[in-house]
């Protein structure tokens, strides 16, 4: 008998013999026993499963695309978001692919100096975002605006836009100096815009902003031309608050 024809033998006994043992227990006696012989089996088991679920996780991420990230700052909670309508509506509207992300979130920072664990925490994300070239668009109050735009923090829109664009929106155009003093068109007040009712933002004033080093001007300008030519239309329906 060849060595594997052996092994193949003595593992088959070996189960015929756990068999036996464990419809002679009961079934509390058969848990501590699985468990006493074969916890370091089951511990090692679960972690190649963690780990191959991580790689698979991983490799299906690298296979996604952000298109557009967005973050709405100081929003007043007076009612409930619903970031779905920029999500899914504007994928919608630019025909994006399944594997296409549009990412929008809301972050609280206090305007007014005073910082906590979690307003420290909240503007290190903000400025990772930013430092890390991932953050598209902001819609914030005057304060944070201005904030940024002291810092020249955003693009130049009358640089950005296209001629009519531009023109549709110039009354609109926000402006602040920048740090050489110059007076630079930063953004755009969108206050009560119909596409910000559709979001549940009801900060006042809006401001829109796109961060200098946008990775997706280009959707940046797509999403405002949709915000303005729309206006005007029937919203759609927003969840009750």
């Amino acid at each position: 008998m060849s060595y594997r024809q052996e092994l193949k033998e003595y593992v088959k006994e070996e189960t015929k013999q756990e068999s036996r043992k464990l419809k002679e227990m009961s079934w509390s006696d058969r848990f501590w026993y699985i468990w006493e012989y074969y916890k370091w089996h089951m511990l090692i088991f679960a972690v190649i499963l963690m780990m191959l679920s991580a790689v698979a996780t991983s490799i299906y991420n690298s296979t996604l695309k952000t298109q557009l990230y967005c973050v709405i700052v100081n929003n007043p909670m007076t009612q409930r978001e619903n970031f779905d309508f920029m999500t899914e509506g504007f994928a919608d509207y630019m025909q994006f692919g399944k594997k296409d992300r549009i990412y929008v979130e809301s972050l609280m920072i206090p305007t007014d100096g005073s910082f906590d664990d979690l307003a420290l925490a909240t503007q290190g994300k903000l400025s990772a975002l930013i430092a890390a070239k991932e953050l598209d668009i902001m819609i914030c109050d005057s304060v944070m605006f201005q904030r940024y735009a002291d810092m020249d923090g955003y693009m130049d829109m009358e640089t950005l836009l296209p001629p009519d664009l531009l023109e549709q929106v110039r009354d609109k155009l926000l402006y602040a100096k920048n740090q050489s003093g110059q007076t630079i068109a930063y953004g755009i007040d969108i206050t009560g815009n119909w596409y910000l009712q559709n979001l549940g933002v009801v900060t006042d004033p809006a401001c829109f902003a796109v961060i200098t080093n946008a990775p997706h001007p280009d959707n940046c300008v797509a999403l405002l031309r949709l915000m303005f030519q729309e206006q005007g239309q029937p919203q759609a329906q927003t969840p009750e608050s």
